[in-house]
């Protein structure tokens, strides 16, 4: 196992984004212009998806 930088163009490659963890070392206003399909399982993400509802096609809550 390895990890890798989280550049834009990481997110942008990946399929899938997954957010395990609500952490403030994380710009999730990078992740969430440049990920495709993000699934929060944190609600990290509630401030932006309040701002702009139409993150809702690509933010999916678990």
């Amino acid at each position: 196992h390895h990890s890798r930088p989280l550049t834009n163009d990481a997110l942008a490659a990946a399929d899938c984004v997954v957010l395990l963890t609500d952490h403030s070392a994380f710009d999730m206003e990078r992740v969430l212009t440049h990920g495709r399909l993000i699934v929060d399982t944190r609600n990290a993400t509630r401030d932006a998806r309040a701002a702009h509802p139409d993150l809702a096609a690509r933010v999916h809550l678990i």
